[in-house]
């Protein structure tokens, strides 16, 4: 959003950068706030951008978003800040950090990621699915292998068989 908000000329690309992020987030905003949602939708809209750019600036825009992460089941500390544009972690109130579990979330601390099987109140470690989706990926890709090679084969022996008995092209073969 900050490179949309502060481009001057020739700014579609960065503007369709900027929709597809916001639509691709909104689902997540709209479960947490759907009026934030609704509002940040009216801002990027291809139809609301204006002539002389966005209706809104880049710090009314990342509020909607920011204000709301905790609610999304995010913590601002782990989504950062952007530093290019200015900001800083500091900037942000995550206060409501500690509130949200983020159990599996899409960026893991270390202590939230070791199994140290205890099973206390406060064991946070549960990330059944994480843990068992390596060896299903490995057997995928060990099956996947193992069938490319077999077609391989079989399409070097089908190529060696059909060259061993195919005449050889000559200029009179080339008349017919």
């Amino acid at each position: 959003m900050y490179k949309s908000a502060a481009c001057t000329a020739d700014c579609g690309d960065e503007y369709g950068e900027m929709y597809t992020f916001c639509s691709a987030m909104v689902p997540i905003l709209n479960a947490a706030n759907p009026t934030d949602a609704s509002t940040l939708m009216t801002y990027v809209s291809p139809d609301n951008i204006l002539s002389t750019g966005l209706p809104q600036d880049y710090a009314t825009m990342s509020a909607l978003i920011y204000d709301n992460l905790n609610d999304m089941g995010l913590k601002v500390a782990e989504v950062g800040a952007c530093t290019y544009c200015g900001n800083k972690l500091s900037d942000y109130d995550t206060t409501g950090d500690s509130a949200v579990s983020n159990k599996c979330g899409f960026a893991f601390p270390v202590d939230e990621t070791a199994d140290d099987d205890t099973a206390d109140a406060e064991d946070d470690d549960d990330c059944t699915k994480k843990d068992k989706a390596g060896p299903a990926v490995l057997a995928v890709g060990v099956v996947c292998m193992f069938l490319g090679a077999a077609f391989a084969t079989f399409g070097l022996v089908k190529f060696n068989a059909a060259k061993a008995g195919a005449p050889v092209p000559t200029a009179e073969m080339s008349k017919v």
